[in-house]
């Protein structure tokens, strides 16, 4: 009888200490984003932090520079602790919520993606999508990548609206365009032809609307003692880049 009672106890200390050994990752430091899209698929969210990407995909958070993973670490209750590495920690720098509101309604950019991923997630202040969308839209259409992403993700995952794969492969296009094709790589295979034709139509819109924005925010700014050369020149360059800078998330898919 004690031979059977010795095995059973070595198996259940062998059960109990898997159970807690970590969970290994499904990538490794050193892969690349594109590796980690076609391992894990879409995150929940990401966002820009200390010049690293967060990706948040539940169990387990992505940190990368430049394309390329720097970290892996498993899910911890508070997200900013997760993503404060030790060689960038997370410091008290960040603006009020105060100005950081003010900077939103100024225009800036980064401050409206800020407090759109804010109401996103529900920190620090209560979830609310439709806040969200607000806030992400207006950054997006300053041609913000993680904006363009994030607004994607909620409408392929219908958080807070009803699911609308069409618009979101839109908004995954535009996030392309900028570096991250993930989004669009996802959702194109869940389309028909037409949803596809209509979204791409959509995106090139967009583009035009953005172009534009982009040309009338640099005539504004412009100083008075620039030449009409000048400005003619930068006009020139902004229409050139948004018609043969958009890059296709299909053409650089492996054969």
């Amino acid at each position: 009888m004690k031979f059977p009672i010795l095995v059973f106890l070595f198996s259940a200390c062998l059960m109990a200490q898997a159970a807690k050994a970590p969970a290994e990752p499904p990538v490794k430091v050193g892969d690349t984003l594109a590796v980690v899209a076609q391992k894990m698929g879409i995150p929940k969210i990401e966002f820009p932090l200390n010049g690293q990407l967060v990706q948040d995909y539940g169990d387990w958070v992505i940190l990368s520079r430049n394309q390329i993973v720097v970290s892996i670490r498993q899910r911890k209750d508070d997200l900013m602790t997760v993503a404060g590495g030790p060689d960038e920690p997370v410091t008290n720098a960040a603006p009020t919520w105060e100005v950081l509101t003010a900077r939103a309604e100024a225009g800036e950019a980064e401050a409206q993606y800020s407090l759109g991923y804010c109401y996103h997630s529900g920190t620090p202040v209560e979830k609310d999508m439709a806040a969200a969308i607000h806030w992400y839209t207006l950054a997006a259409m300053q041609d913000h990548m993680a904006a363009q992403n994030n607004l994607g993700i909620i409408f392929m995952k219908g958080q807070g609206l009803e699911k609308d794969l069409e618009t979101a492969y839109t908004w995954g296009l535009l996030a392309a365009d900028n570096g991250n094709d993930a989004l669009a790589r996802a959702v194109r295979p869940q389309l028909t032809s037409d949803q596809e034709a209509s979204a791409r139509a959509r995106a090139d819109a967009l583009r035009e609307e953005i172009a534009l924005a982009k040309i009338s925010a640099s005539l504004t700014s412009a100083a008075p003692t620039e030449s009409v050369d000048e400005m003619k020149n930068a006009v020139d360059e902004l229409l050139e880049s948004v018609t043969t800078g958009n890059k296709d998330p299909e053409s650089t898919e492996d054969d």
